[in-house]
């Protein structure tokens, strides 16, 4: 398993670009609030793992976050529930295609 969301950001200086195929796997995701800036995260049908991350800083310890350096599709469904514009526009952008 990889860090505590808590520990250091993986992400810093300018956030990268939300990838669409990661923002339509998030949207089967749910994201609880439990902090300030602290999220749970779990698949809305399959409830195998809880995963808690961070939108500031942003933080998840899944693979796609820490070995590849992405932002994941738990960080986008958590930014979505938080009410970031990308992920709101990205979310209206999928949207718009189907």
């Amino acid at each position: 398993m990889g860090q505590d969301a808590s520990s250091t950001p993986y992400f810093q200086g300018p956030r990268p670009k939300l990838d669409e195929v990661r923002v339509r796997r998030s949207q089967d995701y749910v994201a609880i609030r439990v902090g300030t800036n602290c999220f749970e995260v779990v698949h809305k049908t399959e409830h195998k793992e809880v995963r808690t991350v961070t939108v500031d800083p942003l933080n998840c310890d899944c693979g796609d976050a820490v070995y590849h350096n992405h932002i994941c599709k738990h960080l986008i469904a958590a930014l979505y529930a938080d009410g970031d514009q990308d992920a709101v526009r990205a979310y209206i952008e999928l949207e718009d295609v189907i």
